[in-house]
Protein backbone atom coordinates (compact mmCIF):
# COMPACT_ATOMS: atom_id res chain seq x y z
CA UNK A 1 0.00 0.00 0.00
CA UNK A 2 1.67 3.21 -0.57
CA UNK A 3 1.39 6.33 1.02
CA UNK A 4 -1.97 7.60 -0.70
CA UNK A 5 -3.76 4.82 -0.40
CA UNK A 6 -2.15 4.79 3.57
CA UNK A 7 -3.41 8.67 4.41
CA UNK A 8 -7.43 7.73 2.83
CA UNK A 9 -7.24 4.88 4.90
CA UNK A 10 -7.15 7.45 8.09
CA UNK A 11 -10.83 8.45 7.39
CA UNK A 12 -12.26 5.00 8.80
CA UNK A 13 -9.26 4.99 11.39
CA UNK A 14 -10.74 4.75 15.31
CA UNK A 15 -9.24 8.28 16.30
CA UNK A 16 -11.56 10.26 13.50
CA UNK A 17 -14.41 8.29 14.02
CA UNK A 18 -14.20 8.76 17.52
CA UNK A 19 -13.72 12.79 17.20
CA UNK A 20 -16.84 12.79 15.37
CA UNK A 21 -18.92 10.67 17.83
CA UNK A 22 -17.67 12.80 19.99
CA UNK A 23 -18.76 16.25 18.36
CA UNK A 24 -21.92 14.63 16.93
CA UNK A 25 -22.75 13.41 20.29
CA UNK A 26 -21.78 16.98 22.61
CA UNK A 27 -23.59 19.11 19.76
CA UNK A 28 -26.73 17.62 19.85
CA UNK A 29 -27.11 15.93 23.03
CA UNK A 30 -24.74 17.47 26.20
CA UNK A 31 -24.97 21.08 25.34
CA UNK A 32 -28.51 20.75 25.17
CA UNK A 33 -28.49 19.26 28.68
CA UNK A 34 -25.49 20.62 29.72
CA UNK A 35 -24.55 24.09 28.41
CA UNK A 36 -21.29 25.39 29.84
CA UNK A 37 -17.87 25.96 29.66
CA UNK A 38 -16.85 22.12 29.02
CA UNK A 39 -19.53 21.55 26.50
CA UNK A 40 -18.16 24.07 24.84
CA UNK A 41 -14.60 23.13 24.65
CA UNK A 42 -15.36 19.71 23.95
CA UNK A 43 -16.45 20.39 20.88
CA UNK A 44 -14.12 23.23 19.61
CA UNK A 45 -11.11 20.38 20.68
CA UNK A 46 -12.92 17.51 18.25
CA UNK A 47 -13.36 19.47 15.74
CA UNK A 48 -9.66 20.66 15.62
CA UNK A 49 -9.10 17.11 15.61
CA UNK A 50 -11.44 16.27 12.72
CA UNK A 51 -10.55 18.93 10.79
CA UNK A 52 -6.46 18.34 11.79
CA UNK A 53 -7.31 14.61 10.39
CA UNK A 54 -9.31 15.69 7.32
CA UNK A 55 -7.29 18.03 5.91
CA UNK A 56 -4.37 15.93 6.24
CA UNK A 57 -5.78 13.40 3.80
CA UNK A 58 -6.71 15.79 1.72
CA UNK A 59 -3.00 17.54 1.58
CA UNK A 60 -0.87 14.49 2.10
CA UNK A 61 1.13 16.07 4.48
CA UNK A 62 0.55 16.22 7.99
CA UNK A 63 2.86 19.37 9.32
CA UNK A 64 0.93 21.70 6.53
CA UNK A 65 -2.79 20.14 7.34
CA UNK A 66 -2.07 21.06 11.27
CA UNK A 67 -0.70 24.18 10.46
CA UNK A 68 -3.56 25.07 7.85
CA UNK A 69 -6.11 23.85 10.65
CA UNK A 70 -4.08 26.07 13.71
CA UNK A 71 -4.61 29.51 11.27
CA UNK A 72 -8.33 28.80 10.37
CA UNK A 73 -9.83 27.74 13.62
CA UNK A 74 -7.97 30.94 14.45
CA UNK A 75 -9.19 33.36 11.99
CA UNK A 76 -12.64 31.20 13.21
CA UNK A 77 -12.34 32.27 16.32
CA UNK A 78 -10.94 35.98 16.54
CA UNK A 79 -11.85 37.23 12.98
CA UNK A 80 -14.69 39.73 13.04
CA UNK A 81 -17.31 38.69 11.06
CA UNK A 82 -15.96 35.11 9.91
CA UNK A 83 -17.72 32.68 12.64
CA UNK A 84 -20.54 34.41 11.35
CA UNK A 85 -20.38 33.51 8.12
CA UNK A 86 -18.82 29.87 8.82
CA UNK A 87 -21.85 29.11 10.92
CA UNK A 88 -24.06 28.16 8.54
CA UNK A 89 -21.29 25.47 7.00
CA UNK A 90 -20.23 24.20 10.54
CA UNK A 91 -23.91 23.43 10.75
CA UNK A 92 -24.83 25.26 14.25
CA UNK A 93 -24.21 28.63 16.28
CA UNK A 94 -20.56 29.51 15.61
CA UNK A 95 -18.91 32.36 17.94
CA UNK A 96 -15.82 34.35 17.86
CA UNK A 97 -14.20 33.57 21.42
CA UNK A 98 -10.62 33.69 21.72
CA UNK A 99 -10.79 31.71 24.48
CA UNK A 100 -11.84 28.80 22.73
CA UNK A 101 -8.16 29.01 21.37
CA UNK A 102 -7.01 26.51 24.12
CA UNK A 103 -8.28 23.66 21.97
CA UNK A 104 -5.43 24.45 19.77
CA UNK A 105 -3.70 22.10 22.25
CA UNK A 106 -4.78 18.95 21.10
CA UNK A 107 -3.25 19.49 17.90
CA UNK A 108 -0.09 18.32 19.71
CA UNK A 109 -0.47 15.05 20.53
CA UNK A 110 -2.55 14.55 17.22
CA UNK A 111 1.36 15.93 15.69
CA UNK A 112 2.87 12.90 18.04
CA UNK A 113 0.21 10.71 16.91
CA UNK A 114 1.02 11.30 12.88
CA UNK A 115 4.23 11.23 13.35
CA UNK A 116 4.09 7.78 15.52
CA UNK A 117 2.01 6.03 12.36
CA UNK A 118 4.28 7.45 9.63
CA UNK A 119 7.57 6.25 11.78
CA UNK A 120 9.10 9.26 12.51
CA UNK A 121 10.80 10.59 15.65
CA UNK A 122 8.98 12.81 18.00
Amino acid sequence: MNAGERNWRLLGHPVLTGAVAVLAANDHMLKARFPNWWTGKLSDVAGVIVIGIVVSVVLHGHRSALALTALGFIALKTGPGIAELAAPLLGGVTRRDPTDLIALLALVPLDRWFRHRSGLQA
